[in-house]
């Protein structure tokens, strides 16, 4: 017999382990569309903040890969909305060959992001492969680990990000249909904890779009 709470509870606030994907698929002409968490923190109350992942395919077409600029706003000083805290060539780290997995064949078919966030680190996958992974120096030799996203530490500090609140970024001029929002377990049961699955169409004809909502 079960013996637990009969409903799960999600308090965004605080969780600093979990996943969230993006499922998404651009407007004809359009090349840019951002995922949104850890908006809103509780511990920030004099300015604005929140992580960005933005897909940006514009360098496909100067036969560049499509890049994936990661944005930390409001966190440390040098935070900017305008510079990336990194960003990298959307393509498959565990390729070989590095194959793009955005290109100009499917740049307007559907795609799902998804950002894995370990407690201050997060690795990054589009349509199921990583395209975000670090390498890192440690004391038995370079080691692939999760980027870091806290500017205070990696490991044994508040964590940042948290869940908080989740949404989407659509800068101006450009538009997107949005099919799933959700968030899950990295741990067991690795279960589905909060799921959008309503078709959100955003045309940001003349202003940028900025949305978020409390997932809790």
């Amino acid at each position: 017999e079960w013996i637990g709470p009969s409903e799960y509870n999600l308090e965004s606030d605080v969780r600093g382990v979990f996943g969230i994907r993006m499922g998404f698929q651009l407007h004809e002409g359009s090349t840019c569309l951002g995922l949104v968490f850890g908006e809103g923190d509780k511990r920030i109350r004099d300015r604005k903040n929140y992580f960005c992942y933005e897909v940006d395919a514009a360098p496909l077409d100067q036969g560049d890969p499509a890049v994936l600029n990661i944005y930390r706003v409001g966190i440390a000083p040098e935070d900017s909305a305008d510079m990336p805290l990194a960003s990298v060539p959307v393509v498959d780290y565990d390729d070989p060959e590095h194959a793009p997995v955005i290109t100009k064949e499917n740049l307007f078919k559907k795609h799902v992001l998804d950002v894995q966030v370990t407690g201050d680190n997060a690795y990054a996958l589009i349509d199921g492969k990583r395209v975000d992974v670090e390498v890192r120096q440690m004391f038995f030799g370079p080691a692939e680990s999760p980027r870091q996203l806290n500017p205070i530490g990696d490991n044994d500090c508040n964590t940042y990000p948290r869940l908080n609140n989740i949404g989407w970024s659509v800068k101006k001029g450009q538009g997107a249909d949005i099919s799933l929002m959700e968030v899950y377990n990295l741990r067991k049961p690795f279960a589905t904890v909060y799921s959008d699955t309503d078709l959100h169409s955003i045309s940001a004809e003349d202003a940028d779009v900025f949305f978020t909502k409390d997932p809790s």
